[in-house]
């Protein structure tokens, strides 16, 4: 889960970790079911959108991020790196106002201001790129 984000600092870990107390550990562990469970299925794995977040936590998601790339790489697990291209930009108030603004899609008629679930028109900016993504798959 990407609220794990906030562990990254302590609990990162590095590659080949398979114990649950890393996030590392935690994702191999993850894939490492589904694969034994589910032999055959078709997987793909999509990273966070961008969100509004302080500096600290942007390098936090960045190596999140990173982890769950090198991981997908390791199960050879198709990778779309969704953050850098949703061309969202919730750390801009106008923007925030068009894209996270409750469009009756879920929020309640008040705006997202913590810039992390966009609404309908901002998922429009990037759920062609996911749907051609699983459609590889």
């Amino acid at each position: 889960s990407v609220n794990d984000v906030n562990s990254v600092p302590s609990h990162l870990g590095e590659l080949g970790d398979t114990t649950q107390d890393t996030i590392y550990g935690a994702m191999y562990n993850f894939f490492n079911t589904l694969f034994t469970e589910f032999n055959g299925v078709r997987v793909g794995c999509v990273s966070p959108i961008n969100w509004k977040y302080g500096a600290s936590s942007e390098l936090n998601l960045a190596k999140y991020i990173t982890a769950l790339k090198e991981t997908c790489e390791l199960f050879k697990v198709p990778f779309l790196d969704i953050h850098d291209i949703t061309n969202l930009r919730p750390e801009n108030n106008t923007f925030l106002n068009e894209y996270y603004l409750a469009d009756g899609t879920g929020n309640n008629g008040e705006i997202d201001s913590s810039g992390i679930h966009p609404n309908s028109k901002g998922h429009h900016l990037f759920y062609g790129r996911i749907k051609d993504f699983i459609n590889t798959l």
